[in-house]
């Protein structure tokens, strides 16, 4: 009963609206927030919903949090950007809240005061669109914890300064001697307005001073309704429900799709139930734990505790940021959500958190299994599996490591069979137990079995080749100096009888350019010539290790059913789904979309070249040839093509479709070092030229090169047109901007056929080095082609920039929407009004398709291409390619010619007239 809960007694109430700006963050893993993961939220999406609070007495209105800010992504310092990549988590924002707010007449001036319920980014949105009049609340302990921000606090990564320069920031005490404090439910409360309409309450644990809030949002003097809004004190429903006043019902009702499930299969995902506790806490106690980095997680878990009474209480509906569940139950701003009650909002919403466990265990993303594999199956559509071990260095993962070998020796056609293999330059002996590893420099016709690695730095590694420890490397490596991840390859190599070793940070000496240089380009050669590839795909770093982590103990429900002689076993697990990245893991229980190694560039190429791979995951170890790919979990190979690695999706395509597929998911991966954008695909353009007779230009191949010319920047998410691009030029430069390598963003090379407009077509390039595939010098390309002069000019909502031209028949008209080459969260390196020119590099029956190029400032007739058009109207292109007002004639001759040289400051003649031609060179 409410009145148990020590709620004061009023008829005062708040307007309250839930506003949705469109902030919304993908990829957050389970495992932060719940301990143990309930099958289906291994990882979850989530928005973060803004309250509009008005208080109708004194006039007053409220927000309590914002959401998050538009330009979060240059606010925010970028090592605080990065760990989101590196986290996986996708982030996106329509508009700030201020411009929702407009749209229905509230001004960001009548707004008096922002309460954040703490200070991550995903809270406090933009301040600085609100006068400085309006104030800031905040909880206890906030201000000395976390102010200034970024970046008047370089170390504060989680907040900026911006949001508090200039406006009042009250900082709440919830101390009993004031008389506006009371106890509700547990928590410190304080009566905002004395009138018992909103109530902050104090719920530190997720973060220190962190708030809640409590509004009545109906009363008739005794009987009232209340909206609990939780911010982050929770970020999963599993740990405040079930409870004891809202119970787990026989018949689950979940959404349209799932109507009802029974609620004894969804009890024995209980953390009582799977700890032998029974059945008997299952209805009647949360499913889950808090867990993950809470600033005090004992704390986090009493609020929690105490959430479960209040979201038992029949008239309190609780709605914490990020529940994705009651998205489409609530009803958005300016709808006002105080008759949540009558409409029914809480029944409505109260169980649909756990659609994703019903869809995880009844449908066919679920990997049915029986124990022991041995035994023979009773149950043929499902079939045999195996358990996981909790050690990939275990017995029974060596053996079935040997086993997938030995298989693929005898049985694998296409699949390399010599073992005795040319050595790298440098290898290291892995020794034994009683002798430490040393490396050992071989000569060029030493032969032998070795084992590559493929890991991820993480930064600088701890241990490295150099030319100061290059001798001593000789002498011996003593263990305890070695990195966790390293150690952890060379114990495999010993557990499979492998005497070798190549580990790039060991074996190259990573501070001599030349060695560097020399040996990338032999990459291609030492892990396509290995006898098996060690990914760690578990590690994130070398000191990290691969071979124990927490995430390989699987979670597993067992079901007793009955079978052809008498009663038997099925076990459910989650089974996992295609990420962003080629994961290299069939399973993800608790694991991440994608591991830290395949989210970078180098791995690529290594993966694909590899003719076996051992991938140490997270969760387990999976095993891929040129012929199949299995995983430890799994008696047989996979059949299903989300299973399957992207070497095996990609191999029956088309030459140019596979190298567009590449490029695309290759262009998605960081570099440590940009400069090495060409030479970290290097060994697999040498690879793929073997089947190809087509020269091969930075990146580009010669029988598709003019439309290959018509590549385009989009962001992480393919999203033509959005606005999350990041995408800069590489200086200096290693390759030519008409090359998709010169620029760090995400690429994505036209499938489209053209008929090519350029005429006299010549390239010429050269190398940086040795290697006629990694870094060049120089590079130009020379033609003959229509030009068209138009200006730039911001384009309407949905596109980034617009071209128009004045030599259209009526006026100044928008011919097509510009994507630009380089660009940065809308900032984008083309000025708007200036003049460039639109160079056509082909034609289909009816679309001109073309690139944008502009004049180099103080170089006369220098140029450089700086974006992509969007494909438009090839008469209109014509036509205004030949009108006098472009002054140039459609038989120029141009000369698009990158050259080391002018970029480092040396000189470069220019020829003005060849042959009664205009000459012009380009900077690519």
């Amino acid at each position: 009963m409410l009145n148990q809960m020590q709620i004061p007694v009023s008829s005062s109430t708040i307007h309250v609206s839930i506003v949705d700006n469109g902030s919304f963050i993908t990829g957050m893993q389970g495992s932060d927030y719940m301990s143990p993961v309930l099958p289906g939220h291994e990882t979850f999406d989530g928005p973060s919903y803004i309250f509009l609070l008005h208080h109708e007495p004194t006039k007053s209105r409220l927000l309590f949090d914002l959401g998050i800010r538009v330009d979060w992504q240059t606010a925010y310092a970028p090592k605080y950007i990065k760990l989101f990549q590196e986290w996986g988590m996708g982030i996106q924002v329509d508009r700030d809240v201020t411009d929702v707010l407009r749209e229905h007449d509230i001004s960001p001036s009548d707004i008096d005061t922002v309460v954040f319920s703490h200070h991550h980014f995903d809270h406090t949105g933009d301040t600085t669109k609100f006068p400085s009049s309006t104030k800031i609340i905040v909880g206890p302990g906030y201000k000395e914890e976390y102010l200034p921000g970024y970046p008047e606090d370089l170390d504060e990564l989680e907040t900026t300064s911006d949001l508090y320069e200039g406006r009042e920031v009250i900082e709440m005490d919830f101390s009993s001697a004031d008389p506006k404090v009371c106890t509700i439910g547990g928590f410190k409360a304080y009566d905002y307005f004395s009138d018992g309409s909103l109530y902050l309450l104090s719920t530190p644990g997720h973060t220190i001073g962190h708030l809640s809030a409590l509004a009545r949002t109906t009363s008739n003097g005794q009987e009232s309704t209340f909206l609990f809004l939780g911010g982050d004190i929770v970020s999963s429903n599993s740990v405040y429900r079930p409870s004891e006043a809202y119970p787990l019902p026989d018949q689950v009702h979940i959404s349209n799709e799932h109507d009802s499930c029974p609620g004894e299969l969804l009890a024995k995902l209980h953390r009582s139930y799977k700890t032998g506790g029974g059945m008997d806490l299952t209805r009647t106690t949360p499913f889950c734990e808090v867990a993950g980095d809470e600033d005090d997680l004992a704390e986090s878990q009493r609020n929690a505790n105490k959430l479960s009474i209040f979201d038992g209480e029949e008239d309190i509906f609780t709605v914490w940021a990020h529940d994705l569940h009651l998205k489409n139950v609530l009803e958005f701003f300016p709808a006002e959500a105080n008759d949540w009650k009558v409409k029914g909002w809480k029944q409505k919403g109260h169980w649909r958190w756990l659609e994703p466990c019903v869809k995880a265990v009844l449908t066919s993303e679920t990997n049915l299994l029986l124990e022991p594999e041995s035994r023979p199956t009773i149950w043929p559509l499902i079939g045999p599996a195996r358990d996981v071990s909790p050690n990939g260095s275990s017995a029974e993962c060596i053996k079935w490591a040997v086993e997938c070998l030995d298989n693929c020796n005898e049985n694998h056609g296409r699949c390399r069979k010599d073992l005795d293999s040319v050595l790298p330059y440098r290898l290291i002996d892995v020794g034994d137990d009683s002798k430490d590893p040393h490396l050992l420099i071989n000569d060029k016709k030493a032969r032998g079995k070795y084992i590559a690695l493929s890991h991820c730095w993480g930064g600088q590694s701890p241990l490295c080749l150099t030319s100061n420890t290059l001798v001593k490397f000789e002498r011996g490596i003593p263990s305890k100096d070695i990195p966790s991840t390293f150690r952890d390859a060379i114990q495999i190599c010993r557990l499979l009888s492998v005497k070798y070793i190549w580990i790039d940070s060991l074996c190259i000496i990573q501070d001599s350019t030349k060695d560097w240089r020399e040996q990338a380009a032999q990459m291609c050669d030492y892990y396509s010539n290995s006898w098996v590839v060690i990914a760690a795909d578990g590690a994130p770093n070398s000191s990290h290790g691969f071979l124990t982590d927490k995430r390989r103990k699987i979670n597993v429900q067992r079901f007793k059913c009955p079978g052809l002689n008498g009663e038997s076993e099925i076990c459910v697990r989650r089974k996992g789904a295609g990420g962003l990245h080629d994961s290299f893991s069939h399973h993800y229980w608790v694991a991440p979309s994608s591991s830290p190694l395949s989210s970078r560039g180098w791995i690529l190429q290594e993966s694909l070249l590899a003719p076996r791979i051992l991938h140490f995951t997270a969760e387990e170890i999976t095993w891929e040839c040129l012929e199949e790919s299995r995983c430890e979990c799994q008696v047989g190979p996979h059949h299903f093509e989300v299973e399957r690695p992207l070497k095996l999706r990609i191999d029956a395509l088309p030459f140019h479709t596979r190298w567009i597929n590449l490029v695309n998911d290759y262009t998605n991966r960081s570099l440590t070092r940009q400069g090495d954008k060409l030479l970290a695909i290097s060994g697999l353009a040498r690879k793929m030229q073997e089947d190809k007779e087509a020269s091969y230009w930075a990146g580009l191949w010669s029988d598709t090169f003019p439309s290959s010319l018509l590549w385009w920047v989009l962001d992480r998410y393919q999203t033509p047109g959005a606005l999350t691009c990041f995408s800069k030029r590489i200086i200096p430069f290693q390759a030519p901007t008409w090359s998709w390598a010169s620029v760090t963003g995400r690429i994505l090379l036209t499938s489209e056929t053209i008929v090519s407009d350029l005429e006299n077509f010549s390239v010429s390039v050269t190398a940086m080095g040795s290697d006629p595939y990694g870094s060049l010098k120089s590079a130009s390309i020379t033609f003959n082609a229509f030009l068209a002069l138009v200006s730039v000019q911001k384009a309407e909502e949905g596109y980034k920039l617009s071209a128009f031209s004045t030599a259209v028949t009526g006026g100044n008209q928008m011919l097509s929407h510009i994507e630009p080459d380089v660009q940065d969260n809308g900032y984008y390196d083309i000025e708007i009004g200036k003049k460039y020119w639109m160079l056509l590099i082909g034609h289909t029956a009816s679309n001109a398709h073309c690139i944008l190029i502009r004049e180099v400032q103080g170089r006369s007739d220098t140029y450089e291409r700086v974006g992509f058009v969007h494909f438009f109207g090839l008469g209109k292109f014509k036509d205004i390619a030949t009108k006098k007002e472009c002054d140039i004639g459609i038989d120029m001759v141009l000369t698009v010619k990158y050259d080391l040289a002018r970029v480092l400051g040396g000189e470069v003649n220019v020829n003005r007239k060849i042959a009664g031609k205009f000459t012009a060179k380009i900077i690519m």
